[in-house]
């Protein structure tokens, strides 16, 4: 039993200037694009003023660090906050289910760390301390894990203030996965994550004066190129980088998207090795845990009960280099957008995505899944193929919208009075149908659905292709729909949902299935639902 603690805990002396950033992170970018896009507005660049709302988000951060404090119950830990409204929290140890741990340059320049505790109750996190010594982490982590993590926490432990005592019990540590650099740039090779960054930078290139598309760029071309080299270039050739030259701007354009493309690869490696640089999965326990990041590093606790879905990805550009990601969904809190959000990888890809392994071998996956979540067993899945009927169903939907949509277009090409034949547009079912039916045989070929021991599992895809898999321990509803048109066809779609459900990313819900089949393996999954003990 952890005796009674009354003595209060406080944030960091330093906090002010972490909560300060926060508030203030908001207005960085906005001032930023004002300071380029208004170059030639010398009265635009009033609105700078906006950063003197830096000074409330100071105050704020300064009265944050001196009214918020913590202590430790005999069974319970205990988190006051507020200036007018105080807010009181207690939160049962047992009820803690991660204490996520991040630092970023400035934390460890300073010694710091900021924490998040999350219990499995969802929506946002119980409490967000910014920030914490490393000593105080420690504590924390001790007392509300009944973790003694001195010994790891020592290594990087940084302000001089020393490390909790190992009263508490100890956990062994295995290593299950350590993702090396070249894997990473393999993973931001497949990826596209470096669009955003640079559809910004594109954005603000175009803000500067005298940036013009369309130019005489021959002209310019054989200015930069010495007498002899552009007497080679044939006339033709030139004409069609005149101004005006649609030939020419064509082929800019082409150039321009390949050369986005490329930049957008070369920034998606870089924020992936910067993003999970050191990704490794080490079983704690009973539990698993991920520590990654170059810049910011995050140390994150996962308990293995928690975990309601794994999905493994394999996008057509893996499928080339024989590599695959693993995703999985937990029950527990999550706060979109924050720096903590992200447990056990954070793909970014919902609120509850994370990475259980980012990038991993194909032939691999199976032994890794097994080796780590036992029920996970890709190899011993007895496969089960859609309905006879799923393509034709799949064919009628498709010819049912490029039909009317062909009619209509060679209708009002016949009315307007452009030279276009109004049967021209006969290309559009020439290519949709021929495509959508190859599309749909692969489909079809890879979709299925299984039952393992302790899972149910179902995969799909063509191109890109995902298998998912539910323990029946996670299963909370399993629903089954019939649309006219599968009531008319004696068939049914099947649906499993759990408590860490979202709506993004691949889930098991699994279309065409004859009617019969899908009241079987909804009665089955029931049967197995209520056979077994549901976990937070």
């Amino acid at each position: 039993m952890i005796s009674v603690d009354i003595d209060l805990r406080r944030l960091h002396r330093l906090s002010w200037l972490f909560l300060t950033a926060r508030s203030a992170k908001g207005l960085v970018m906005p001032l930023l694009f004002v300071l380029f896009a208004s170059a030639s507005n010398p009265w635009a660049r009033f609105e700078l003023f906006g950063a003197l709302f830096i000074i409330p988000a100071l105050i704020g951060g300064i009265i944050k660090q001196r009214v918020y404090n913590y202590r430790f119950g005999e069974d319970d830990l205990v988190v006051r906050d507020g200036v007018l409204t105080r807010k009181e929290r207690h939160i049962p140890y047992d009820r803690i289910h991660n204490i996520a741990v991040v630092r970023n340059p400035l934390h460890r320049l300073l010694g710091v760390a900021s924490a998040r505790i999350e219990t499995a109750g969802g929506g946002s996190p119980e409490a967000v301390m910014s920030v914490l010594s490393m000593a105080a982490i420690g504590e924390l982590r001790e007392r509300a894990l009944d973790l003694d993590e001195s010994p790891r926490l020592s290594t990087i432990a940084s302000d001089g203030e020393g490390t909790p005592e190992p009263t508490a019990r100890r956990r062994t540590f295995s290593t299950l996965l350590q993702v090396p650099a070249s894997e990473l740039v393999r993973l931001g090779l497949t990826s596209g994550r470096g669009g955003v960054v640079l559809g910004a930078v594109a954005g603000l290139l175009f803000q500067f004066q005298g940036w013009e598309f369309d130019r005489d760029w021959g002209s310019e071309w054989k200015s930069h190129i010495p007498g002899n080299l552009s007497n080679l270039v044939p006339d033709f050739i030139a004409r069609n980088f005149e101004k005006g030259a649609l030939g020419g701007q064509i082929l800019i354009g082409l150039g321009a998207l390949l050369l986005f493309l490329i930049v957008m690869r070369v920034l998606s490696m870089f924020w992936h090795l910067v993003k999970y640089y050191g990704f490794t999965l080490l079983r704690e326990g009973n539990d698993l845990r991920s520590e990654y990041g170059l810049l910011t590093t995050i140390s994150s606790l996962l308990p293995v009960h928690r975990i309601q879905l794994i999905t493994v990805r394999t996008t057509l550009l893996q499928r080339w280099l024989d590599r695959s990601t693993i995703q999985l969904e937990s029950a527990g809190a999550s706060d979109e957008g924050s720096e903590l959000s992200t447990q056990v990888g954070g793909s970014g890809a919902s609120k509850r995505r994370q990475y259980l392994a980012p990038i991993l071998a194909s032939s691999k996956v199976a032994p890794f899944l097994i080796h780590t979540l036992p029920e996970a067993d890709l190899e011993n899945v007895r496969w089960n193929s859609l309905s006879q009927q799923a393509r034709q169903r799949i064919l009628n939907r498709i010819l049912r919208i490029t039909a009317p949509l062909t009619l209509i277009l060679a209708f009002v090409f016949g009315l307007t009075p452009l030279p276009v034949n109004p049967w021209s547009v006969l290309w559009l079912p020439a290519i949709v149908l021929p495509t959508a039916y190859i599309g749909t045989a692969g489909w079809l070929r890879f979709t299925a659905w299984g039952l393992g021991d302790q899972a149910i599992f179902y995969r799909s895809g063509w191109l890109s292709k995902s298998v998912s898999l539910v323990p029946f321990s996670k299963i909370q509803t399993v629903s089954l729909q019939e649309s006219p048109f599968d009531r008319r066809r004696c068939m049914a779609s099947l649906s499993v949902d759990t408590a860490g459900a979202s709506p993004m990313g691949h889930r098991i819900a699994i279309p065409y299935l004859d009617a019969t089949v899908a009241n079987d393996l909804q009665r089955r999954l029931y049967a197995e639902a209520e056979a077994t003990e549901f976990d937070w």
